[in-house]
């Protein structure tokens, strides 16, 4: 890990911590290191978590989905890309385009395997799931 992720976790900073793995996620996802990307996800999730940084959860639960998604958990993506764009929808915060590759670009090749339907049905399940329930879901089930 980087120095300035040493320096964060020596100093407890969470916010930054989750932010930093975060973006280690992002570089496992796009080396295709997808178990690394999922753990570091769940790193970063949990100390989202702590800190109650509700936008910093609703990127987790998009990159958790794309990770998901990539491994062939098309119903689970569609779960967790629920759950985040529920959030983002609650705080009127967008994805940036920018950063949809990492986070949405797996979408329509899921919504392709699983169908219209089902992959609404799953959606429509995450958007629907308390904050609690999410992320209860977003921290199990994973089987890659």
């Amino acid at each position: 890990m980087g120095t300035g992720l040493s320096i964060f976790r020596e100093e407890g900073d969470k916010t930054h911590i989750a932010w930093g793995m975060e973006g280690l996620a992002g570089v496992a996802y796009l080396k295709r290191e997808f178990a690394n990307a999922h753990e570091f996800h769940i790193e970063s999730l949990k100390h989202k978590i702590e800190v109650m940084d509700k936008l910093g959860m609703a990127y987790s639960f998009e990159g958790l989905a794309q990770v998901a998604a990539a491994e062939e958990e098309p119903e689970r993506a569609a779960v967790l890309w629920g759950a985040g764009h529920y959030l983002r929808e609650s705080m009127n915060t967008p994805l940036e385009p920018s950063r949809q590759d990492l986070y949405t670009s797996l979408i329509p090749r899921t919504r392709e395997q699983i169908g219209e339907m089902l992959f609404n049905e799953a959606w429509k399940k995450g958007e629907a799931m308390r904050l609690e329930d999410a992320i209860q879901y977003a921290l199990q089930g994973y089987s890659g």
